[in-house]
């Protein structure tokens, strides 16, 4: 039985029909790693204070995130999640598979380390 071989161009992106098919499928297929999850939080979500992301099993997939940010005020713990998820957007349907999120206004930020 032969098999075909079906190559995969993720060479230009930006010529024919299946571009955008590629353009979509392209985070699905690399891995992202904790420098490219801070900058992309840090360019998504307005008034980060302080980001930690940390890559649990050195696999590139399962991250616990630590985020205060300004934009959070008023919100609650589940809307700040929903930011988080949004600002990661594909990555989540994709390269991340697991994510453990600590989020934070400021104020709360503060409150919780001058108990400590």
């Amino acid at each position: 039985m032969d098999r075909k071989r079906i190559p995969v161009d993720t060479g230009n992106l930006d010529a024919g029909p299946r571009a955008t098919y590629q353009r979509a499928m392209l985070p699905t297929l690399q891995q992202v790693g904790p420098t490219q999850v801070e900058a992309r939080l840090r360019d998504e979500l307005e008034g980060v204070a302080h980001l930690e992301v940390e890559d649990l099993t050195g696999t590139q997939d399962h991250y616990q995130v630590t985020v205060v940010a300004s934009s959070f005020e008023g919100l609650t713990r589940i809307e700040m999640h929903q930011a988080v998820y949004k600002a990661l957007g594909d990555w989540m349907r994709g390269p991340i598979h697991a994510l453990a999120l600590n989020t934070f206004t400021p104020d709360s930020w503060n409150a919780k380390n001058s108990k400590a």
